[in-house]
């Protein structure tokens, strides 16, 4: 069995402009998609209707105001009505996540990688989704609940998060990776798009954090100096959730009466199937299958990203909170599952061109490929990708 050459295929100027090329067409494509898209939806209606009260001056309990806030800025510098500077301003965030996939992937790997690969990868990281049954029959128009995928066009703060988190994941996995080559301004960098995240939605941050720490104080390689620096880069997150968590819990009475968290396992798992176990396997088919082969080889940023994963899986199984402004809050705890997912096929991606490299170098040498475990995960890898873009194509978010 051959090994794929693209990986490791020269990057020359010719192939970079026509990625290029091709990743500014298919933004266009997801701008105008997106656009059409919000202005026929329920819930992104929802969203906009907190958009027109916050933009008249009236003070609603959002703990994570940001994108109403600027949507409000976009309006006031374009005179554009509220409602269609919500509605561009999440578009523009949707074609964005694609760029900040494919930065966090050469932050995290550097090695040459064919523009071409690495678009397809972008993009099947984008839309992955748990491996489901549409793709034997994609005309159900039921899609599987327990397909439901990080890339949801119909929540407006769940879009704006996206490009923000996954930058400050790159950036965040590069200088732990690299501590020994600290920059204070790509640390800076990441500060300050984790604390955006936080503010657009605090789910990426509220498990991200806490799997940085763990993992930097579990490392004996990590000096006091280098932990000292990674919580410099997430205290302002940290204090940015923390101030969410008084103002919509503590100080502001109208959202303690409406919004209740309550200890009540396997519930929200339970409002989108009733097989929790089946769809998490599902959800990290290609993950765990690199992870089974590449055990003692993982990097950095994919332990981190293991560790979030386990970390977003304790709220989402064991809490659940009463719906509040929002008739969706009673799947708020699941938002922080769908990042981590999400991370974790970035990095597992990641981590499959190390293996295909490695299994180029051994087959050089002479010794044992091990190709067909390799072209598995890729299977798998195409699986996910393939049920998401389906979701789109018959779900439409």
């Amino acid at each position: 069995m051959a090994l794929p050459s693209r990986l490791c295929a020269p990057d020359n100027g010719f192939r970079a402009k026509s990625a290029v090329f091709a990743t500014g067409l298919l933004a266009v494509f997801l701008v105008g998609f997106a656009h059409r898209f919000y202005a026929h939806n329920g819930l992104i209606e929802m969203h906009n209707q907190f958009m027109a009260r916050v933009h008249n001056g009236e003070y609603l309990p959002i703990l994570h105001p940001g994108i109403y806030w600027l949507s409000n800025i976009v309006s006031y510098v374009t005179t554009w009505p509220a409602q269609e500077s919500l509605y561009g301003v999440l578009s523009i965030h949707a074609a964005f996540t694609l760029y900040a996939i494919l930065w966090a992937l050469r932050l995290l790997d550097t090695h040459p990688v064919d523009p071409y690969f690495l678009l397809l990868c972008a993009l099947g990281i984008m839309i992955a989704a748990p491996v489901g049954l549409p793709l034997l029959n994609p005309g159900v128009y039921n899609f599987p609940a327990y397909a439901r995928t990080a890339f949801l066009l119909r929540n407006a703060t769940h879009v704006a998060v996206q490009p923000y988190a996954i930058a400050a994941f790159g950036l965040l996995g590069a200088i732990i990776g690299h501590t020994k080559v600290f920059s204070w301004k790509s640390g800076l960098a990441a500060g300050i798009l984790l604390w955006i995240s936080a503010l657009m939605k605090p789910s990426f941050a509220l498990t991200i954090i806490p799997a940085i720490l763990l993992y930097a104080f579990a490392r004996p390689e990590y000096s006091s100096k280098d932990r000292a620096r990674i919580i410099a880069i997430l205290l302002p997150a940290a204090l940015l959730i923390l101030g969410q968590f008084y103002i919509g819990f503590v100080y502001n009475p109208l959202a303690a009466q409406t919004i209740h968290v309550m200890f009540k396992p396997w519930a929200v798992w339970s409002v989108n199937n009733q097989y929790p176990l089946l769809s998490l396997l599902l959800a990290i088919a290609f993950p765990a299958w690199v992870l089974i082969f590449r055990k003692n080889t993982l990097s950095a940023p994919t332990i981190i990203a293991w560790v979030n994963l386990a970390i977003a899986i304790i709220p989402f199984t064991l809490l659940y909170e009463v719906p509040g402004i929002s008739t969706s809050s009673d799947r708020d705890f699941e938002w922080s599952y769908l990042y981590a997912q999400q991370l974790l096929m970035l990095c597992s991606v990641m981590e499959w061109w190390r293996w295909l490299r490695d299994a180029r170098q051994k087959k050089t040498s002479g010794l044992p490929e091990g190709l067909g475990a390799i072209h598995i995960a890729g299977l798998l890898f195409v699986a996910h990708a393939m049920t998401g873009y389906m979701r789109l194509l018959v779900v439409g978010h």
